[in-house]
């Protein structure tokens, strides 16, 4: 086996001044992802509390649990954890799976969105997407249909009960986030640098929002308001609503 070792040289000042911009970078990276976190906790006063911020304990519906990206499920984990059942996918998978009304909802880099029965992993039926699926997970509204970008800037909706096609809408980039559901729109990153918001009926565009980046995260939503950074080291606060910017941060 060979080991492949990264050898440091002696820069003198310029290494000192590139450590300290580094350290500098990820401070600013670390308050970054502090504000983050804040932006999307819940009120201490709010009489919701984390039970409504939980995923259901029955499903696991979109990327992270639900819009706020909480990760956090109202199940309880068993004491002793033991494999159920596997499935032959026939092609790598790279993101995770979405599960709700018992189906388990994945895709794969062969471009199939696969939806298996969670009690034993049978087949219920397959999509077949034009392009590969890669990073992008899918989610599952709750009028019963899935949402899945693909590697071709394509975001898919698809019926969950039957695998039937409902309309899809193109970006101009790579997608590689994960759709969020909210209420009747979905939110969409794409490489082409955009944040997208349509119709989840239809898949009309609503809105987009430009930044100088691509896209790849996925955003998180509270109270109305999107939250989502980009390859351009910028963290934006976008109303959901409109569009409309409302702030922004960067880590740069």
């Amino acid at each position: 086996m060979r080991v492949l070792r990264r050898r440091e040289h002696d820069t003198g000042g310029r290494g000192k001044e590139s450590k300290a911009k580094a350290l500098r970078r990820a401070f600013k990276l670390a308050l970054l992802l502090l504000a983050f976190a804040f932006c999307l906790l819940p009120s201490v006063s709010s009489a919701a509390g984390w039970d409504n911020w939980a995923a259901p304990a029955d499903g696991w519906p979109q990327f992270r649990g639900n819009a706020q990206l909480t990760g956090f499920s109202a199940s309880g984990v068993p004491g002793n954890l033991k494999l159920l059942w596997t499935f032959e996918a026939g092609e790598s998978i790279e993101s995770s799976a979405a599960i709700s009304g018992g189906t388990v909802f994945v895709g794969t880099q062969k471009g199939e969105l696969l939806a298996l029965d969670l009690g034993g992993g049978a087949l219920r039926w397959r999509y077949q997407a034009k392009a590969g699926i890669g990073e992008s997970s899918p989610a599952v509204s709750r009028g019963g249909v899935v949402f899945v970008g693909d590697l071709s800037g394509v975001l898919h909706a698809v019926r969950a009960r039957d695998g039937q096609p409902l309309w899809t809408f193109k970006t101009g980039g790579e997608i590689k986030s994960s759709p969020v559901v909210v209420g009747t729109r979905v939110l969409i990153g794409s490489y082409d640098q955009h944040l997208y918001c349509v119709s989840a009926a239809t898949g009309k565009l609503l809105w987009r929002l430009k930044t100088n980046g691509p896209v790849h995260s996925t955003p998180g939503v509270a109270d109305g308001t999107a939250y989502v950074a980009g390859c351009d080291e910028v963290l934006r606060a976008v109303r959901v609503m409109d569009g409309r910017q409302m702030f922004q941060i960067s880590s740069g």
